[in-house]
């Protein structure tokens, strides 16, 4: 949405859980990349981060903006052993950005198939390091400070 309320894009969700195939169609592939404030954002949806590299392939982007339904509980460590900290790190290095994810707050009860609880967002650097957590179980606000990394189209550098 712009400045007045205007419709700027439509962007659309392509990687669909079982769940969602039931009620949603696969769109085709579009536009996953927008600027806000000078900033050139991508936009993935929950379980898309698992298909990042293919959705973006070498896009120039300054940060991925990753709203999800699931989190992360008290016990996960940031960590080389863990796949979802390799995943993130992975993500991380072949785009050369920042991921801001942004994890479902609302009825505490729901709990994922592993068990664990919503809330939790993190933000990871283009390095693929944690910079930034939130609290399990509750809103907490992560400040990122992003730099103006990518290239933009017919700018140089």
């Amino acid at each position: 949405m712009g400045k007045d309320g205007e419709v700027i894009e439509v962007l659309r969700k392509r990687g669909l859980i079982p769940a969602e195939e039931a009620f949603f169609s696969v769109p085709q592939k579009r536009k996953r990349v927008f600027s806000f404030q000078g900033f050139r954002l991508a936009l993935i949806f929950c379980r898309e981060i698992e298909d990042a590299k293919e959705l973006l392939g070498k896009e120039s982007i300054d940060a991925i903006l990753w709203p999800g339904y699931w989190g992360w509980d008290d016990n996960w460590e940031w960590n080389d052993k863990e796949p979802w900290t390799r995943l993130l790190q992975e993500v991380a290095s072949f785009c050369q950005c920042s991921i801001i994810q942004a994890n479902l707050i609302g009825d505490n009860a729901i709990k994922n198939s592993d068990g664990s609880t919503l809330g939790g967002s993190v933000a990871v650097s283009e390095k693929g390091e944690l910079i930034g957590r939130s609290k399990p179980k509750q809103a907490t606000p992560i400040l990122v400070t992003l730099n103006r990394i990518a290239e933009r189209p017919g700018t140089p550098e």
